[in-house]
């Protein structure tokens, strides 16, 4: 049995009716589609529909991040540009930064007696950084189980391709190659 019958062979012009058939039955994946029904590839088609809609909180909270962003130079001046993301066991230090401006305020200490900036912004600005490193962790996690799922695919993957026509001789377990048929050369199609 040849190893191309396990692949469909098209023409050009059946990849481009079933690229125009799939564009015409084209379903929202996920939150993917145009918010006015436009057809993806279509002129005036935007898939931004359900996705987020960060100029609410940038613009709506101008003020709170601009406090934020002021507490973010202070610490960059002060220590250096990001290297609050290099902090040793930082999750639970900028948690327990927050907690102590927020400790500072519920004493009636409204500003920061170093930066002279409000405590409630250093509390925003140490959650920032305590989500970020959480979210960062989660992503490195998420990572690493994608990459030994994708390790662990690629070495069965390899196994069955390059051990399958292998066969063991009962007596010693020398290998022995029977049947073997390279993989055809698909590129010159």
């Amino acid at each position: 049995m040849s190893r191309d019958a396990d692949f469909n062979v098209c023409s050009v012009e059946q990849l481009r009716e079933a690229e125009l058939g799939a564009a015409k039955s084209f379903k929202p994946h996920r939150s993917e589609y145009d918010p006015n029904g436009i057809i993806p590839g279509q002129p005036g088609a935007k898939l931004d529909a359900g996705k987020q809609r960060a100029g609410l909180v940038l613009g709506d909270f101008s003020r709170a991040l601009s406090a934020v962003c002021d507490v973010g130079t202070f610490g960059a001046t002060k220590y250096s540009d990001r290297g609050w993301m290099a902090v040793p066991n930082g999750i639970s230090r900028y948690f327990d930064a927050g907690c102590r401006h927020f400790l500072k305020r519920c004493r009636g200490e409204e500003c920061d007696q170093d930066s002279g900036l409000l405590h409630l912004a250093h509390e925003a600005w140490n959650k920032l950084a305590e989500l970020e490193l959480r979210l960062k962790e989660r992503e490195n996690v998420e990572s690493m189980v994608y990459d030994r799922a994708c390790d662990t695919a690629i070495r069965r993957s390899s196994v069955v391709d390059v051990c399958g026509p292998i066969q063991h001789m009962a007596s010693g377990g020398v290998p022995v190659l029977r049947d073997f048929q390279p993989p055809h050369d698909r590129s010159s199609r």
